[in-house]
């Protein structure tokens, strides 16, 4: 496990950045944190984790009043303490889940129901060992509740990270506040984890519900007093990760300081990208300017200047795109498709063939070599023994269906239902057969013929 970053040149790490414009700072921001992958490994370029801390603020279990309710017969049990029901009342398999009232999917604040887990009802569930999980490298599950979560679908997910655990796969839970903030506010952040109507959500509570004597805690509870709070529950015996993690902190903070630094002295060479503060700025002005477009302008530019061009590849070209496409991927298609019918008209001037066989495979939005590509593909298989007479003899019944009933029909006529057809059809001459099973070539040419049953 490395821990340390002195081994990492920040000045490297800056230039490689700024080679693909990102600022090193912040390129990695929309990265998911995983407590336990990021303890286990030591990871030090996930920027998550900077906004993180150990969180210490859970109201104590004494000082948590809630009202008790039994399931069956639904009565009022008693009003406690927190610290009473994980004593007397929680045990694994048994799940603290708020009292819905007719017509609500959350319960009432602080009025809570015992509920057991149908541990029996395995089948489903998609529980595979530890072992045969490969959890693509992040060694958790990771299950995320939002404060507000329904009381049906916390039971769900509750009853599927039992059998998990009891199958060795550790839990990573996520706990989002209901409306996360721009800004940290711890005060408003304790005051909604420790809402009467989350007390179900609480590390402790989870604990004991999954079985505290196979369960152990091994991250503590972790949180960015802005949108969520993280721990992880795994079957005892587990390494206790919560020291690994505050050491993987520790030199994350070493690392963003170090770069912080490499991108000033960066920017005062003339060389760096601008910190953020200083874009956000930059980006301001430039929406105040009277020669800032908005997005839908650019895009209406980019149309005219296709339909000036060409008037036939606009409306390819809106098909194809969607309304977040840039104005500069607009021309571009643009660009691509012209220059993708200019190759296959020469074609169609220099092999008629050739060209049949490539215009049925190319699309409207490949480019110029992908098309070239295509057209190699189509040369190789024209070389192949029987293709080219079975080529020409699916063109010439095409040819037919589109004469006798118009393309869009012929388009969707299989040769089954043509046959069905034409035999029901009060203008077809003679009893019809189908096709025959071998196309005649005339006079150079492939021609294909409708059979009767006395041919």
């Amino acid at each position: 496990m490395i821990l340390s970053p002195h081994n990492l040149n920040p000045l490297k790490l800056a230039r490689r950045s700024i080679a693909c414009k990102l600022t090193p700072l912040f390129a990695q921001q929309c990265r998911f944190l995983n407590l336990y992958l990021t303890a286990k490994s030591g990871d030090t370029n996930n920027y998550k984790i900077k906004d993180f801390e150990r969180y210490h603020d859970y109201a104590k279990p004494e000082d948590v009043k809630l009202d008790i309710w039994m399931e069956k017969p639904l009565k009022h049990e008693k009003r406690t303490t927190l610290a009473d029901v994980l004593e007397n009342y929680l045990k694994s398999g048994t799940l603290l889940t708020p009292l819905i009232t007719k017509g609500s999917k959350v319960g009432s604040d602080g009025q809570y129901m015992l509920k057991e887990l149908d541990i029996s009802k395995e089948k489903g569930l998609n529980i595979l060992p530890k072992k045969l999980v490969g959890l693509k490298g992040r060694g958790a599950k990771g299950v995320h509740f939002k404060t507000s979560v329904p009381a049906q679908h916390f039971m769900n997910t509750m009853l599927k990270s039992w059998h998990q655990l009891r199958v060795k796969n550790n839990m990573e839970f996520h706990i989002h506040l209901k409306n996360s903030m721009a800004e940290k506010d711890r005060t408003k952040f304790d005051a909604e984890l420790n809402h009467p109507n989350a007390i179900h959500l609480r590390p402790d509570v989870l604990l004991k519900a999954m079985g505290d004597t196979e369960v152990e805690t091994i991250i503590s509870p972790w949180a960015n007093h802005r949108s969520q709070c993280a721990f992880v529950l795994a079957p005892r015996g587990e390494v206790d990760l919560s020291s690994n993690l505050q050491m993987t902190k520790k030199a994350n903070d070493i690392v963003v300081m170090r770069r912080k630094q490499t991108l000033l002295e960066l920017d005062a060479q003339g060389a760096g990208i601008p910190m953020k503060w200083e874009r956000k700025r930059i980006k301001a002005e430039q929406k105040n300017s009277p020669e800032y477009k908005t997005h839908a302008e650019k895009r209406n530019e980019a149309f005219a200047k296709i339909r000036a061009t060409d008037p036939a590849i606009e409306p390819v070209i809106r098909r194809l795109s969607e309304k977040h496409t840039p104005a500069s991927v607009l021309l571009s298609m643009a660009d691509n498709y012209q220059a993708q019918q200019q190759t296959l008209s020469r074609l169609g001037q220099e092999d008629p063939e050739l060209f049949k066989v490539v215009r049925k495979a190319v699309k409207p939005q490949d480019s110029p070599i992908v098309v070239r590509k295509k057209i190699s593909e189509a040369q190789a298989k024209l070389r192949e023994p029987g293709f080219r007479e079975q080529f020409l003899y699916k063109e010439e019944r095409s040819k037919v269906l589109r004469e006798k009933w118009g393309k869009k029909k012929a388009d969707v006529i299989s040769k089954a239902a043509l046959v069905k057809r034409v035999q029901s059809s009060p203008n077809s001459e003679g009893d019809f057969d189908g096709w025959s099973d071998s196309p005649r070539r005339e006079n150079g040419e492939v021609r294909v013929r409708f059979v009767g049953k006395g041919d």
